[in-house]
């Protein structure tokens, strides 16, 4: 949306990083302001410049490609930046009075305009009036209660979370919005909570808990419950790694590597959750082959082994990544000292020159109250219904399933295509003597990591998995083989029939595939491609 036009009225930083995601994408973003400035400018940590001056890291991060404008709300002009924006990003703290204010305001200027509000527990029900925080929102979410080590107090996770994933989803209620008011000149009230927002993230808790009444543990460097080997390892020379070893072939690989391959001799660890119950033998006996290399050793024979393995860097260590230069991630910012970077874009739409440092507070007021005055029409955008898009999806995992999920709930055709033996990659298949159970326990570790209805995998368990459920709803399933010639024929057809393609495959994978972008530009070229990948 590279002609979007954004008012943010400066607020949270959910609020900051949804207006930030837009104008990462080239959207006019305007920062509307009040006398001290934006709460961003008064957020550590502080920055000592070359001038002399300090300044909030967290306001150069988030409101980087924003134009910054002092102007009260009860101004005249305000009303006439309404009719400029598209968009209306707000913050309510509890405030309910004055957001439903603001938004009458908004209405009755222009009804077409798309108002989106970020709180803490949205703007209906019985925390409504309530406050929060970064870290109100991590516990109100849930994620506090499974942070941090058993038997200790939770933790905070490591930095502002929460409110960027209410920001996102924000962005994304924004852009469903925006296609609505393309097709119909109807504007919308999207009303976005971070504790609705983060417990949306959730992967097995919240399912844990419906399908079999058990409550999520916190469980430390260890993934709780369900996977082992999951987690962080301390190699030879004191650095640490992460691996995570969930399918069949992936634990095969993992015993082959750390030369235990006599672990594969034992069935029942082929179950995730039996190698949870049984962590401590597998690391003992894992200890001394890790103790007897550097991390970046340990990590190149897991890697070699197709086993997901990645060191554990401390921040010098990811500015100076190889991977992330290549990716063009991080951004020079030597106006900030010698030698400064700072991040670029998540994602990237074609190859946009980097944001520009956040203006001086009110440098752009006089420019824009003159935009305002002088009347112009919003750019026209193409009418589009999304039932009438159809996605192809080829993910596994959670980040590529949840992307295509979102769009599903939205309203697009979304056609998973799955191998014949996708849905049985992290299990044992063996469910014969499955032990008693009680509602509100932990399922039996040999069926657990599915997290099956009332632990109960059935005669198809395939289609009972409740975390694979949850993430793809919503969507048709086609199950296909695509080295066989007649399924590459039909693959070949439904690329040519889609709008768009989403995968997590690494490079090698989705040329493999056939959905390589080289290959389905050839196919078709309106064909939109998106690769989400893991680094």
């Amino acid at each position: 949306m590279r002609d979007l036009r954004v008012l943010e009225l400066a607020g949270s930083l959910a609020g900051a990083y949804c207006a930030r995601l837009f104008a990462s994408t080239g959207a006019e973003v305007v920062l509307v302001e009040p006398p001290r400035g934006a709460p961003t400018r008064h957020l550590g940590p502080w920055i000592d410049d070359p001038d002399g001056r300090t300044r909030s890291a967290t306001h150069e991060y988030l409101d980087a490609g924003k134009h910054s404008v002092r102007l009260d709300v009860e101004d005249p002009a305000f009303a006439d930046a309404v009719r400029w924006a598209d968009v209306v990003v707000s913050t309510c703290d509890g405030d309910l009075d004055a957001t439903r204010d603001l938004h009458g305001r908004i209405v009755a200027t222009d009804p077409s305009t798309v108002h989106a509000v970020a709180s803490g527990f949205g703007l209906t029900g019985p925390y409504a009036g309530w406050r929060s925080s970064p870290l109100v929102d991590w516990a109100s979410g849930g994620y506090l209660h499974v942070t941090g080590e058993p038997g200790r107090e939770p933790l905070q996770g490591g930095g502002p979370w929460a409110a960027y994933l209410a920001g996102a989803t924000l962005a994304v209620g924004i852009q469903a919005a925006m296609i609505h008011a393309a097709r119909t000149g109807e504007g919308q009230l999207v009303d976005v909570g971070a504790m609705e927002s983060i417990a949306h993230a959730h992967q097995w808790s919240l399912t844990m808990y419906t399908h079999t009444g058990a409550v999520k543990g916190r469980w430390g460097r260890r993934f709780g419950e369900s996977f082992h080997p999951m987690g962080l390892y301390r190699c030879g020379d004191g650095g640490w790694i992460s691996v995570g070893a969930a399918s069949r072939d992936q634990w095969e690989n993992f015993c082959i590597t750390t030369e235990t391959v006599e672990l594969m001799a034992d069935e029942t660890l082929y179950a995730p959750a039996v190698r949870f119950e049984r962590a401590d033998e597998i690391d003992a006996l894992v200890g001394p082959w890790l103790a007897a290399r550097t991390a970046d050793e340990a990590v190149a024979a897991f890697q070699a082994h197709r086993v997901p393995a990645s060191r554990v860097q401390n921040y010098a260590e990811v500015m100076r990544s190889e991977q992330l230069a290549a990716r063009g991630f991080l951004e020079d910012r030597t106006d900030l000292g010698p030698g400064a970077c700072g991040v670029d874009r998540p994602f990237r739409l074609g190859d946009p020159p980097p944001l520009p440092p956040p203006p001086a507070l009110g440098h752009h007021t006089a420019a824009w109250r003159a935009t305002w005055a002088a009347p112009s029409s919003r750019p026209a955008r193409p009418s589009i219904t999304l039932p009438d898009v159809r996605m192809l999806e080829f993910t596994i995992a959670w980040a590529g399933p949840l992307a295509a999920r979102i769009l599903a709930d939205l309203g697009v055709d979304v056609v998973k295509v799955e191998h014949p033996a996708s849905r049985g990659f992290a299990t044992s298949g063996n469910y014969a003597d499955i032990p008693p159970w009680n509602w509100g326990e932990l399922a039996p570790p040999v069926v657990r990591a599915e997290i099956f209805p009332d632990a109960d995998p059935g005669a198809h368990p395939w289609n009972r998995m409740g975390v694979w459920n949850k993430m793809n709803r919503s969507k048709r399933s086609l199950c296909l083989d695509a080295k066989d010639d007649a399924g590459a024929a039909v693959l070949d057809a439904l690329l040519a029939d889609a709008d768009l393609v989403v995968h997590n495959y690494t490079p090698r994978g989705a040329a493999s595939l056939g959905i390589a972008p080289e290959r389905l530009a050839g196919l078709n070229d309106r064909l939109v491609s998106v690769a989400a990948a893991f680094r």
